[in-house]
């Protein structure tokens, strides 16, 4: 059975760090970009502390569109360096976690020929920041560039292509007959980030004895050379001397730097909306595609197949606290109305919503249109002169970019530490994507052995290789000695076992740890009264809860959730 990794060791990791507080570097937040900075740093050689004022993972990061793909709209607005790194990026993610990152058709229906013909080069200049309706004409050239970039890096996607209009109803016979044809291309669909971003969070703990990553502890104060952190299950205070800080917020960015007493003014963020609907006519007129189009007022907006269910995402709307970003009611019409503009036969209503997400994107502080900001990544350096201790914050940036980003921060760290990069990320597997099997035939090979090895059925061996990889073999290995082996919770296709491996493995301190990130269970719509009580049972016995503890994890799970618009019970 593996061994409990030293990062679920909360307590232990706690009291390590008030006996010894000194750090090389710090990163505040544990989002995909404060992961990948720690990992890499890792991989380096430097002792590094990650952590949040949340969970892993459970800010901006979570809110995301599930996509990871080369921005094919930022190539009107001049940002070929994003895109081409983009694609790069992906491509790379493809092949390093294909356990979670997975080849996703897509589908843009044109409405005209030669519309925004005018309007696109406008847009590159500069000179023009409204959106026209992207014709055939322009869409086709953005997928010859989009098609010139995927060619440089581990590219085994299909080249895009155009299919006019009686083709494509063929294929797609809900879409609007008003349509004059379809382009067709290739992204990628991530279908479990927070997920992800626990194994490059493991990764670092297993690459470097020296890491450490805690959530829930946040920064409240700093004192000179010393930043203080809370601790929020106990409120006990810890002390911290860092040779650098990285700060990786997110839209909290600018709230670290005051509390860090270097007032900035970086970020700039949007707040994006999305639901995932239950709607099996939805479901099955996407042919496995994401549609990605304009929506009435010209935003690009998209409906994706996510697992059995559908994700509508996204709205784009200026916002300056980020704790008050959820969806509203406005956008909840916004993007419900929207899919009638494609699919005027089908009707999708608000009773057909199991789940809500809202997210603020860190973008740059920007006087342009919300759609128009870029979305690149830049490294914001404040010297210890102005901020005692050396200060890197990382502004924008796009989840599939993460690496690359992580990349370029470490090397401004190493600059700063006067140390050499040693190792490179590009071709590192992350987690369960390592050794994973490369055709259906060995992945169904790999399935047949794990459950012959552990004595577990396939069908249960099968669940936890798509949940996780290669590292299935770790949760069977746990499952297979639980006197509760695959007994699953009511109403889901998660075993109790497993759920007890992910409280012993993973630092989950909260229900809403485990609906939120360890799981799917609430974007999925799993959720039940019944279910939800013997999750909490399993925890109980599992983080040693008192009856009291439990029943107040339950009513304040239930109240995050639904006054937070996220799930539908």
């Amino acid at each position: 059975m593996e061994p409990v990794p030293r990062f679920m060791q909360r307590q232990r990791t706690l009291d390590a760090l008030r006996k010894k507080p000194e750090v090389s570097v710090l990163i505040i937040g544990a989002g995909i970009n404060g992961a990948g900075v720690f990992r890499d740093l890792a991989c380096q050689g430097i002792d590094a502390l990650l952590v949040d004022q949340g969970d892993f993972g459970s800010g901006t990061s979570a809110a995301s569109s599930h996509l990871i793909h080369g921005g094919l709209r930022y190539l009107e607005y001049g940002d070929f360096r994003l895109v081409r790194e983009a694609i790069q990026e992906r491509n790379r993610l493809l092949v390093n976690a294909p356990h979670y990152v997975k080849p996703l058709p897509a589908c843009i229906p044109l409405f005209s020929h030669v519309s925004g013909f005018l309007n696109a080069p406008l847009r590159f200049l500069g000179w023009q920041q409204s959106t026209a309706a992207r014709g055939a004409w322009i869409v086709r050239i953005g997928l010859a560039i989009y098609d010139l970039y995927s060619r440089s890096v581990h590219n085994n996607l299909p080249s895009s292509r155009l299919v006019q209009r009686r083709d494509s109803i063929k294929h797609f016979p809900e879409l609007n007959p008003h349509i004059k044809a379809t382009a067709r291309y290739h992204d990628a669909l991530i279908r479990h980030p927070e997920r992800l971003i626990l194994e490059l969070i493991r990764a670092g703990l297993q690459e470097q004895a020296d890491c450490r990553a805690l959530n829930y502890l946040p920064v409240v104060d700093s004192d000179h050379k010393e930043v203080l952190l809370q601790d929020q299950e106990d409120g006990t205070v810890v002390r911290i001397r860092p040779r650098v800080i990285v700060n990786a917020a997110g839209p909290w960015i600018d709230r670290v730097n005051r509390t860090l007493d270097s007032p900035t003014s970086f970020i700039g963020g949007t707040k994006g909306s999305h639901l995932i609907v239950a709607h099996e006519a939805l479901y099955t007129a996407l042919k496995g595609h994401m549609i990605f189009f304009e929506h009435t007022d010209g935003r690009v907006v998209l409906i994706c197949p996510f697992h059995d269910k559908v994700l509508l995402g996204t709205t784009d709307i200026r916002i300056g606290n980020p704790d008050d970003a959820f969806c509203t009611p406005e956008e909840e019409s916004y993007l419900l109305d929207m899919v009638s503009q494609v699919f005027p036969r089908l009707s999708v209503s608000s009773r057909d919503i199991v789940f809500r997400f809202c997210g603020v994107r860190p973008l740059g502080a920007s006087d342009r249109t919300a759609a128009a900001i870029s979305r690149d990544h830049q490294l914001r350096f404040l010297p210890a002169s102005v901020s005692h201790v050396p200060v890197f914050s990382l502004i924008g940036g796009k989840w599939t970019t993460f690496r690359a980003f992580a990349e370029q921060t470490v090397n401004a760290v190493l600059a700063e530490l006067g140390i050499s990069r040693c190792v490179s990320t590009k071709d590192l597997a992350i987690g369960g994507g390592k050794s994973y099997p490369a055709t259906s035939e060995t992945s169904a090979r790999y399935v047949a052995q794990l459950a012959l090895q552990h004595n577990l059925s396939r069908e249960t061996c099968r669940e936890l290789f798509t949940r996780y990889g290669t590292r299935a073999d770790c949760v069977a290995s746990f499952c297979s000695r639980h006197e509760q082996k695959e007994k699953c919770i009511t109403g889901t296709r998660y075993l109790r076992a497993e759920l007890a491996y992910l409280c012993r493995h993973e630092m989950v301190v909260h229900l809403e740890d485990i609906l939120l990130r360890r799981t799917l269970l609430a974007m999925l719509g799993q959720l039940s009264t019944k279910g939800l009580e013997e999750i909490a049972t399993v925890m109980t016995t599992e983080l040693a809860w008192t009856p009291e503890q439990k029943e107040e994890e339950i009513q304040r799970t239930l109240h995050s959730l639904q006054t937070g618009h996220e799930v539908v019970l």
